[in-house]
């Protein structure tokens, strides 16, 4: 069971970072905007 309570643990920590890196971290080379931004923008 513990290995399963990891797994999840895993695949939420991994999304949630996913989620900051796209929606809300600002990057350097798309003008510090936010990927997510970024792709709007473009279409």
């Amino acid at each position: 069971m513990a290995v399963l309570d990891g797994v999840q643990h895993a695949t939420r920590a991994i999304g949630d970072w996913i989620s900051f890196y796209n929606n809300r971290r600002p990057h350097q080379a798309p003008a510090m905007r936010t990927p997510a931004e970024a792709c709007r923008s473009a279409a």
